[in-house]
C-alpha cells in the first residue's frame, strides 16, 4: 500500500514535476521516502516470519533497513554534489547487520519453520541487495542515475511481489 500509495501521489500533476526535477539533479527524493518506509515494513515482516517475537528487535530491524535507506539517499545528495560518495560504503553495514540478525534468528529456529522459508529469504536478501549493487554501479560511474531509476522500480516491484507470494502461498509464514 506505501508503494501504491508512492506511484499513485508520483503521477499527480504538481508532484510528478518535483520528481522529474529531483531525477534530472540525480537525487530519487521520493523513492528513498517510499523506500525507507517500505523496506522497513518488509523487513519486519520478514524478522516475524523467523521467529522473531521481541518487539525491540523488530523495531531495530526496521530502523536498520531505514538508515540503509537514509544513507542511500545521503549518497545520491553527494553525487549530485560532487562530493565522495562515503555514505554507500557505510550504508551496508547496517544492511549486512539487519540480514544478519534474520539469518540469526532463522538458525536458532529453522527446524519449526516452514522448509520452503531458506530459499524465499535467499530470493529476498539477493533482492535487497540488488538496491545497493545497483547503486554501487552508479557511484562507479558504469549507470546513469535515470537508467538506475528504472531498475529501483522494477526491483521493489519484484521484491515486493515476492513477498506478498510468499506470505498468499505459505512459504513465508
Amino acid at each position: 500500500a506505501v508503494a501504491a500509495a508512492h506511484h499513485a501521489a508520483v503521477l499527480l500533476p504538481g508532484v510528478r514535476g518535483a520528481y522529474e526535477r529531483t531525477l534530472d539533479r540525480g537525487v530519487g527524493v521520493h523513492r528513498f521516502v517510499e523506500y525507507a518506509v517500505s523496506a522497513a515494513i518488509m523487513m519486519v515482516l520478514i524478522g516475524v516470519a523467523v521467529g522473531v517475537r521481541s518487539v525491540e528487535m523488530l523495531a531495530v530491524l526496521a530502523l536498520l533497513l531505514s538508515l540503509t535507506n537514509a544513507l542511500g539517499l545521503v549518497t545520491e545528495l553527494h553525487m549530485a554534489r560532487g562530493v565522495a560518495p562515503y555514505a554507500h560504503y557505510v550504508a551496508w553495514v547496517p544492511f549486512a547487520l539487519a540480514w544478519a540478525l534474520v539469518w540469526h534468528a532463522y538458525a536458532q529456529c529453522a527446524a519449526e519453520l516452514n522448509a520452503q522459508l531458506a530459499p524465499t529469504l535467499l530470493v529476498l536478501n539477493a533482492g535487497f541487495a540488488a538496491f545497493g549493487v545497483t547503486q554501487s554501479l552508479m557511484v562507479a560511474g558504469l549507470v546513469t542515475h535515470r537508467r538506475a531509476e528504472y531498475v529501483f522500480v522494477l526491483l521493489s516491484m519484484v521484491d515486493k511481489s515476492v513477498l506478498a507470494f510468499a506470505v498468499l502461498f505459505g512459504t513465508l509464514l
